[in-house]
């Protein structure tokens, strides 16, 4: 769960020339023992800044994307059966499989909600407890649960997407905020991410990038903008010419 400088398709946070030192701000952040909020839209490096954090703490990762269906029970834990031997017969018994956020908060880890706004607000509400200043929870059925002193939470969201609702104030007051802006370039994520593309395919994909950015200023829309779209765009070029690909991933 500690991810490694040797873990394939893992790339350490860079900072562009233009970007806030965003790695900074989250490192004071943990060590001032608050509770983080990553707040962006698609692929602008929510969750590289998340695992680059994991792998300069050493520390374990533990994620779980959020939606309408997840409930308390997949994020705490919830009764279960276990065999026992007794004598020669085997019986079930009822016991507790803990859910990842406990195992984070038992083992001092970095816990990332995705998408977590994508949550029914009773949910998050359940959690208030573990967030503020008493760092526990006193769990049903398994026992009281205090936050190991290296434990952090972290809760990714996007903004007016589909489906995510506005989080209560009393639930957002538990946060400090860090905002991903869209990149200004691209240049040197695809750098990284496609050592296999040629130069000349990345600076197209980063012109074409840059104008789009640019129109979606104007029009006050973000939507069309994308990173991964890019990313993946490189790799058909392995095989089709740049235009087909563009034209796939994101025309």
């Amino acid at each position: 769960r500690i991810p490694h400088s040797s873990d394939d398709n893992f790339v350490p946070w860079v900072m562009s020339e233009s970007d806030k030192n965003l790695l900074l701000l989250a490192i004071i952040q943990i060590e001032e023992g608050f509770n983080l909020r990553f707040v962006g839209g698609k692929g602008v490096g929510k969750d590289t800044l998340s695992q680059t954090l994991c792998w300069i703490y050493q520390r374990p990762r533990f994620t779980q994307s959020a939606s309408v269906d997840t409930d308390t029970s997949i994020l705490i834990g919830d009764k279960d059966l276990e065999p026992k031997m007794i004598g020669d017969t085997v019986v079930q018994t009822v016991g507790f499989e803990t859910g990842l956020l406990i195992e984070a908060m038992e083992v001092g880890g970095i816990f990332e909600l995705g998408e977590g706004n994508s949550c029914r607000p009773g949910v998050l509400m359940s959690l208030h407890t573990i967030l503020d200043n008493r760092k526990y929870m006193d769990v049903k059925g398994y026992k009281l649960v205090k936050s190991h002193d290296r434990f952090s939470f972290i809760l990714t969201m996007n903004i007016d997407y589909e489906g995510c609702n506005n989080l209560n104030q009393a639930f957002r007051d538990r946060f400090a905020t860090i905002k991903f802006p869209p990149p200004k370039s691209i240049k040197n994520v695809l750098k990284n991410t496609c050592s296999f593309a040629n130069d000349k395919d990345i600076e197209t994909c980063d012109r074409i990038y840059k104008n789009i950015l640019m129109l979606a200023s104007e029009l006050q829309d973000e939507e069309v903008v994308t990173v991964r779209g890019y990313i993946r765009t490189l790799q058909m070029a392995k095989y089709v010419p740049l235009l087909d690909a563009l034209e796939c991933c994101i025309i």
